[in-house]
């Protein structure tokens, strides 16, 4: 069975690693004269050694608040405390077409019945996504889904690793002298916190209509299929 967050042992730490080495270019703790003169190897063995342990507790803390915090926490991170796509899945597409792929026509028949029995509440966020939910239930090792559902994990663990590298960037470099904090650092990992975010953005977008294609197209072969026999 596939891992489908097989990306904390790939991109997720290739992303923090990455990241740490920007700060630490961007904050003059590494450069290239360090490297081409003869006269500052020490300084350059001892500005490894600071980097390493620098980069090292970074990391370490950066990979433990992943497995750590909650989804809902990481979602806020994300979406502040705006609906998650699956919450207003079946009331974006009551208002446009939200999908190439599918006709707003189409979509509204197929789910008529949700429709009908959606409750007349000021927030119909919890009864829009059990039932979204539902139905990813049912095409989760699709193909189309999984990949696109990975895809929207990663990028949301990326932009909450990228916060906490921003916290930890100001905390540390604030009390320690050989990481100063920079403006050119904070204002990457802002610009970082707001590229992931709007990939995750994104691909929760793309994960929630894959659901609603797989699950049109799907019951519209079956339905053929039905017929012919």
């Amino acid at each position: 069975m596939k891992d489908i967050k097989d990306y904390r042992n790939n991109e997720l730490k290739l992303f923090v690693v990455a990241n740490i080495i920007a700060l630490l270019y961007l904050g003059n703790v590494i450069n290239v004269q360090l490297v081409i003169n003869d006269d500052t190897y020490s300084n350059l063995i001892v500005t490894i050694i600071n980097s390493a342990l620098f980069s090292s507790i970074i990391y370490i803390l950066v990979l433990i608040f992943d497995a750590v915090v909650s989804t809902k926490i990481k979602n806020v991170m994300v979406y502040w405390f705006f609906p998650l796509p699956g919450q207003v899945a079946f009331s974006n597409w009551k208002r446009k077409c939200q999908d190439e792929r599918i006709s707003q026509k189409d979509f509204l028949y197929h789910y008529k019945k949700i429709y009908d029995n959606m409750p007349q509440e000021k927030s119909t966020r919890q009864y829009e996504n059990v039932e979204w939910y539902k139905l990813y239930r049912k095409h989760e090792k699709d193909d189309r889904v999984f990949s696109c559902h990975r895809d929207y994990l990663m990028f949301r663990d990326m932009t909450a690793s990228t916060i906490v590298m921003l916290i930890l960037y100001i905390v540390l470099g604030s009390v320690g002298e050989n990481v100063p904090v920079c403006k050119n650092g904070i204002i990457y990992l802002l610009v970082m916190y707001g590229i992931v975010s709007i990939a995750t953005r994104s691909r929760g977008k793309r994960f929630v209509n894959n659901v609603f294609a797989c699950d049109i197209y799907t019951g519209e072969e079956e339905s053929k299929n039905a017929s012919l026999d």
